[in-house]
């Protein structure tokens, strides 16, 4: 039986994989999608999109394809290199319109 909460819950593991360090940096994704959006990802709308009127970062559109890839293999390798992405990314100023 699977163990968790699936809304954060790797693809690799809701197949009955055994969970490991890519399935917890997707599960850090899915929250840091949260922080910024205000709910877990629904399908794969992006931050941007989900709210316009944060006037987010593209850069978080293109981080969080990369650390909620399905697959995880071409997910982040690594919690350092999240973080170092996620501290480049706030350091970025937001495009007004």
């Amino acid at each position: 039986p699977l163990q968790g909460t699936l809304s954060y819950m790797a693809p690799e593991v809701r197949k009955g994989e055994a969970p490991g360090p890519a399935a917890d940096l997707f599960s850090a994704g899915v929250l840091l999608y949260e922080m910024l959006v205000g709910d877990v990802p629904h399908g794969m709308t992006l931050p941007t999109e989900a709210v316009p009127e944060r006037e987010l970062s593209p850069r978080f559109d293109v981080l969080l394809k990369w650390v909620l890839h399905p697959d995880p293999a071409r997910r982040v390798p690594s919690a350092a290199e999240l973080r170092e992405r996620i501290l480049v990314t706030l350091r970025e100023r937001p495009r007004h319109q």
